[in-house]
C-alpha cells in the first residue's frame, strides 16, 4: 500500500516541478506582470531538490531522536504518587500551630 502512494506522490511532484507558471496577465496600460496567487517568479529546481533535501533530515533527525531518546518526550523519571507525600514535605503546618 505504502508503495503505491509513494508512486503516486513521486509522480505528483514531478509533475509540479516540471510545470510552469501560466497564470500572468498582462494588466491594461502597465509595463509590469500582474500575478495572482503566485510569487511571480519561476524557481529553480535545484534549489527545490536541496529544500526538500533539507526538510527530509529535519524530519529525520526529530523523529530518529524522539524513537531513540524518547526520555525527553515522556520523562526520564517514574512520576511520583501524591498520596504518598507527608504533610511536611508539601510544605503544610502542623494542626496545632493554627
Amino acid at each position: 500500500m505504502s508503495v503505491s502512494r509513494g508512486f503516486h506522490l513521486f509522480r505528483r511532484i514531478g509533475s509540479t516541478l516540471n510545470s510552469k507558471p501560466c497564470n500572468y496577465q498582462q494588466v491594461r496600460n502597465s509595463s509590469e506582470g500582474w500575478v495572482y496567487r503566485t510569487s511571480g517568479h519561476e524557481y529553480n529546481n535545484k534549489w527545490l531538490a536541496v529544500a526538500e533535501f533539507n526538510m527530509a533530515m529535519a524530519w529525520w533527525w526529530f523523529l530518529w531522536h524522539c524513537f531513540h531518546e524518547y526520555e525527553f518526550v515522556i520523562g526520564e523519571f517514574d512520576v511520583p504518587d501524591p498520596r504518598d507525600w507527608t504533610n511536611e514535605e508539601l510544605g503544610i503546618p502542623p494542626d496545632s500551630e493554627g
